[in-house]
């Protein structure tokens, strides 16, 4: 059996990932003279107040705190008209009081 070239099958690979490794780790070199840059820090923060010290209405009305009156509506035939959703909730409070 003769080979084509004279490196062997497993000669190539060996010398084209070494190659690529000393390419790879020659482009990651910062360099002797670097420096970290100065980014100057503010006083203080500019952002509003966390978001918990919105109070939230508890229980139905919890819509409430977006002040819209679209929403109110919605709010409320979504009420009227899922009357599923009241017998749910008495199922609920009824599991409860057992």
């Amino acid at each position: 059996m003769t080979y084509s070239s004279k490196y062997s099958s497993f000669a190539a690979p060996r010398l084209l990932s070494a190659g690529l490794l000393c390419a790879s780790l020659s482009c990651c070199m910062v360099g002797p003279n670097y420096h970290v840059p100065a980014s100057p820090t503010p006083p203080a923060y500019k952002e509003p107040a966390p978001a918990s010290a919105i109070t939230v209405p508890a229980g139905e009305a919890w819509w409430k705190v977006f002040n819209d009156a679209t929403l109110d509506d919605l709010e409320k035939q979504a009420i009227a008209l899922n009357p599923d959703i009241h017998i749910a909730v008495a199922h609920v409070h009824q599991a409860d009081a057992v």
